[in-house]
C-alpha cells in the first residue's frame, strides 16, 4: 500500500495557537509582549511554522 501524502488545509497545516501570554502589570508598556510575541513568531518560522494564531483576551 502506498503511502499517502500530508493532508493539506488550514486545519492540517503547521501551527502554533498561542493562549494565555500575560504580561505582569508591572512590566506593561515597556515592549515586553511585543519582544515575546517577535521571538514567537521568529522561532515558528525557523521550523517551518505556517500559521500563527494568538487568543486575545481582554
Amino acid at each position: 500500500m502506498a503511502a499517502r501524502p500530508p493532508r493539506r488545509g488550514p486545519a492540517f497545516r503547521p501551527h502554533v495557537d498561542s493562549e494565555e501570554v500575560a504580561v505582569a502589570p508591572q512590566a506593561q508598556g515597556r515592549g515586553v509582549g511585543k519582544g515575546l510575541m517577535a521571538a514567537l513568531i521568529r522561532a515558528a518560522r525557523e521550523s517551518g511554522t505556517e500559521v500563527v494564531t494568538l487568543d486575545l483576551r481582554r
